[in-house]
């Protein structure tokens, strides 16, 4: 049993497909968080649920990349800092249509006050997808 006054953050892990900025379609994991009541807290919005893996196998995390994120920032009293901070795929490509629809979704997400957007990153070299 956790401490008196510590709280349990639960969670829920979904499979996202992820098209790459250099174009391979893997699927990823995406982290929810739910409240003490069940609610979530992290924005799944539509547009990143149509890309949802319909399986409830086990999905890895990305090992040579990270992918293309937007961080939703929430006021939470509850916080030392008073904000959570929650980060959500961006499951398509910058060139897709549904790129700055899912981010606009996220914007217009209940509660969220600002959104921070990070691009995809690769901890190794790319040459080898063109190769």
């Amino acid at each position: 049993m956790p401490p008196i006054g510590f709280k349990v953050r639960r969670y829920e892990d979904i499979g996202i497909y992820y098209d790459s900025d250099i174009g391979f379609t893997v699927p990823l994991r995406q982290r929810t968080y739910k409240s003490e009541n069940g609610e979530i807290q992290t924005p799944v919005t539509a547009l990143l649920l149509v890309r949802k893996v319909p399986t409830d196998c086990k999905i890895p995390v990305s090992r040579d990349f990270t992918p293309r994120v937007a961080i939703a920032c929430f006021e939470n009293p509850n916080n030392l800092t008073g904000e959570s901070r929650l980060k959500v795929m961006i499951a398509y490509r910058p060139r897709d249509i549904n790129h700055n629809l899912q981010i606009q979704e996220v914007i217009n997400f209940p509660n969220v006050k600002a959104v921070e957007y990070t691009g995809e990153t690769h901890t190794s070299s790319i040459k080898r997808y063109y190769d």
